[in-house]
């Protein structure tokens, strides 16, 4: 076998080093996806906003998906009651 091929080999059958911290990352990134999902989905919040937030969850390519969830931060933030209310029932 390859030295190169062994190596790949051996970094997938065994397990990471900072295997906690990778499983944190994942947990982070469920609770993120949770809860954006949650507010494209809720009513209470304007459509602009939302269509906002659905577009920046998109793969877009370059720094267009981050200037459009900057542009739905803002504007969530005249929105603070509603997505307050909105994060209070999710757990």
């Amino acid at each position: 076998m390859r030295p190169l091929a062994k190596a790949v080999v051996e970094a997938t059958e065994s397990e990471p080093e900072d295997s906690g911290r990778v499983r944190a990352t994942r947990a982070l990134l469920r609770r993120v996806y949770r809860t954006l999902r949650r507010l494209a989905g809720d009513p209470r919040l304007p459509r602009p906003v939302r269509w906002l937030l659905v577009i920046g969850l998109l793969p877009i390519p370059g720094p267009v998906d981050e200037v459009v969830l900057v542009l739905a931060a803002l504007l969530l933030l005249c929105y603070r009651r509603q997505v307050l209310e909105i994060l209070a029932g999710i757990e």
